[in-house]
């Protein structure tokens, strides 16, 4: 099966820079589950253990993402195949990990045909963190909605990866907010390209391209204050092997 392959495009630089996640994420984590799992132990809180085992899951897909990009020279079919596909499920659950990292609202919505598509959730998984995330902290967002649609014609496109033109269907995260937005001046492309010095932020949103490179991605962004939506347009994979 090595014909079917996605072969990884990230240099030893951009591989370097995706182990940051590790103290990116999950320092702060570990002390979220600590805390959390002496309230569950101390109330007997069912939904509140709950959550905590979301936490956990949360750090599994941190390490999977890292191990996809740094380890991984290529997918194949089977490779995908084996775990890494969305379902209604599968969608669902990811969504209600996410939803049980962050206090503030979030809403989940999708309207897709296909019963399953080929991925590697723990990239997904971290994008949507990731934009999430940044909506909430750094664009002071009271609410945030993920929205999973189909897609054949892509909108608001500022970052293509290389290859991602080759695919004619996409399925669209869209990750909308209603914070402050991004700054008007702003050149879009840079944050998926050029990574952050440590201690500046941007880190959320370069990992994005990152993920965008190895899944053969595109990015789009529409923003003005109090109306903010980034698309991750992941590619429908119809055979690989006319994909490399």
């Amino acid at each position: 099966m090595a014909e079917y392959k996605l072969s990884n495009p990230l240099t030893i630089e951009e591989k370097l820079q995706v182990t940051r996640l590790i103290g990116h994420d999950s320092m702060g984590i570990l002390d979220v589950i600590r805390s959390d799992i002496l309230i569950a132990q101390g109330d007997n809180d069912v939904s509140q253990l709950k959550n905590t085992l979301y936490v956990v899951q949360h750090i599994g897909m941190l390490n999977m993402a890292i191990t996809s990009l740094t380890l991984h020279n290529k997918y194949t079919l089977d490779d995908l195949r084996t775990d890494n596909y969305f379902d209604a499920f599968k969608l669902q659950n990811d969504f209600d990990g996410l939803n049980a990292l962050f206090k503030e609202e979030m809403t989940f919505l999708k309207d897709i045909s296909h019963k399953e598509f080929l991925s590697d959730r723990s990239l997904v998984h971290c994008v949507l963190y990731n934009l999430s995330k940044n909506a909430f902290k750094r664009g002071g967002a009271k609410k945030v909605e993920i929205s999973v649609k189909e897609h054949s014609t892509l909108q608001d496109i500022v970052y293509s990866a290389e290859g991602s033109l080759d695919y004619k269907d996409f399925i669209g995260f869209h990750v909308h907010d209603n914070g402050k937005g991004f700054p008007a001046e702003k050149n879009f492309g840079e944050y998926f390209t050029k990574a952050p010095k440590i201690g500046e932020h941007g880190f959320g949103l370069y990992f994005v391209g990152l993920a965008a490179k190895v899944l053969r991605g595109q990015v789009g962004i529409k923003s003005e204050p109090g109306d903010t939506t980034v698309s991750f347009y992941h590619p429908i994979y119809v055979d690989l092997k006319q994909n490399k």
